[in-house]
């Protein structure tokens, strides 16, 4: 991982970090390195590329089963993320989630995509499988997120408008 890849990152937590509280389940964990940054607590990361987890083409058995959790991260994750696979994962973090728990998650706008295929091109970061990207909206976001009964809390720019933080809430809903 090059310079700029790691103060992309950096960026990004700081931005997230904010907004979790107690356990957290890390969605595309990759290194850890985001949960290593956070308090000390009961977290778990899942990831496709960990040998002994499951890939997330069975995204279904990739979600621990009777453990909820306070947070779910997805940082720069998401945009991963078949359409399908991005049904499940609201299925199964709203699943995981107690109720006033929060999903945090940090999206970038798609034309980061030429932006680092430009500096990959010019050896200056590495970037992570962008080949894998798909365009993501932020009204999409949103309308997912409310179908799944969680409220928006925060949806923010930063990165100069390029990347997007989203904070939802699950509700109860009697």
């Amino acid at each position: 991982m090059k310079l700029i890849d790691r103060l992309i990152r950096q960026w990004r937590f700081s931005k997230a970090r904010i907004f979790v509280e107690g356990d957290c389940l890390d969605v595309g964990c990759h290194d850890g390195s985001w949960l290593a940054s956070l308090p000390l607590g009961h977290h778990l990361g899942i990831d496709s590329a960990l040998p002994d987890k499951t890939y997330w083409k069975d995204v279904q058995t990739s979600f621990p089963s009777g453990r909820d959790f306070n947070t779910i991260s997805c940082l720069a994750t998401y945009e991963h993320f078949q359409h399908h696979d991005q049904e499940l994962f609201w299925k199964h973090a709203v699943n995981c989630l107690r109720t006033n728990g929060k999903i945090v998650m940090t999206i970038p706008h798609s034309f980061v995509d030429v932006i680092l295929y430009l500096l990959v091109g010019l050896r200056l970061a590495d970037g992570m499988e962008t080949h894998q990207h798909v365009k993501v909206e932020t009204a999409d976001v949103i309308e997912k997120a409310w179908e799944h009964k969680l409220r928006l809390v925060k949806v923010a720019p930063f990165m100069l408008g390029l990347n997007r933080v989203f904070v939802f809430e699950k509700i109860n809903v009697q």
